[in-house]
């Protein structure tokens, strides 16, 4: 499974869930509205690493909506 980190920063979460994954990338918020969705199983959008949480912009949090409607696996914390 690829799963994509989507972050500011790299954190112990980030870590810990790269570990588990046999492919991971990370990618900033800001990037992950370029980034094509289709090659991943599964996302993390992780939050905690900044003080406000995290806010993705609404395209693409229309296109994770899609990724989970097709069954694919969300995780998010402080979004």
């Amino acid at each position: 499974m690829k799963l994509l980190i989507i972050s500011d920063s790299e954190s112990d979460l980030s870590r810990l869930f790269a570990s588990c994954f046999s492919a991971c990338e990370r990618v900033t918020i800001d990037a992950a509205s370029s980034t094509s969705l289709d090659a991943y199983d599964a996302f993390a959008i992780l939050g905690g690493t900044d003080t406000s949480g995290a806010v993705l912009p609404a395209p693409m949090r229309n296109a994770l909506a899609l990724e989970l409607s097709r069954g694919k696996r969300i995780f998010a914390e402080f979004c």
